[in-house]
């Protein structure tokens, strides 16, 4: 028996299962990183230091779970992709990366592709936070800027790392191709941006590398830009007055 499947469905069902794995291990830092505050408290109660476990109640009575709360972040007003950030803020500190956002960033609309969205930018920020962590420079950051131009989404992502090496700098969005080594990719080389270029690419946008490093900025490591159509719902007007 022969069973013919659309492939778009089964890229669908694909970007919403590499979304679920993503969100999955940012949830599993989240709760790490909380699990290691409260192991904090316990023993500083234990040793009876109880002004400084009170501090230190109150600050995670003021951050919740998540750390604390991303500078810039009020930039952004979905509240999916509030909680996205803020749980791939709490991957990269386990990592020792700092993610900040950048001062251009302006979102006043909702997700109206969430799957999608989530997973070209997870996979631009799982990229960078690795490039930061691995890097030469001791600045362990990387900055990711939203800004929402109708139903548009454009996404810039720089990181501290040592960049794209010339030899890969054609090949970033080919899958199969990868600077990491084949052991630390267990589910294979070079997928996570090809992907996020086919999903670009379907939307009616693009992604591209903008820079593959500047050893003069501040951020020396590499830069993506990707542009994503349709993928926002307009509510500007109504967010600017309720603010």
């Amino acid at each position: 028996m022969l069973v013919v499947r659309d492939r778009t469905d089964v890229e669908s069902l694909t970007r919403q299962l590499d979304a679920v794995q993503l969100m999955s291990n940012v949830l599993r830092a989240q709760r790490h990183e909380f699990a290691n505050r409260l192991h904090l408290l316990n023993g500083l109660l234990h040793s009876g230091h109880v002004d400084e476990a009170s501090q230190h109640l109150e600050e995670l009575l003021g951050s919740g779970p998540l750390g604390s709360p991303l500078p810039g972040i009020d930039s952004i007003r979905d509240a999916f992709l509030q909680a996205f950030l803020a749980a791939k803020a709490a991957a990269a500190r386990e990592a020792g990366v700092t993610l900040s956002i950048g001062e251009n960033t302006w979102v006043p609309g909702r997700l109206a592709l969430p799957v999608d969205v989530t997973t070209v930018l997870g996979n631009l920020l799982d990229n960078a936070i690795d490039a930061a962590r691995t890097g030469a420079d001791a600045t362990k950051i990387l900055e990711v800027e939203l800004l929402q131009d109708g139903s548009t989404l454009h996404i810039r992502v720089a990181d501290s790392g040592d960049g794209i090496a010339p030899d890969y700098v054609e090949h970033v969005f080919t899958e199969g191709k990868s600077t990491k080594p084949a052991s630390a990719m267990p589910g294979g080389r070079g997928i996570g941006l090809a992907l996020s270029g086919q999903i670009s690419r379907a939307l009616g946008g693009d992604i591209r590398l903008s820079s593959p490093g500047n050893p003069a900025a501040e951020l020396c490591g590499a830069e993506f830009i990707a542009r994503l159509p349709g993928v926002m719902v307009q509510e500007e007007a109504q967010w600017a007055a309720q603010n």
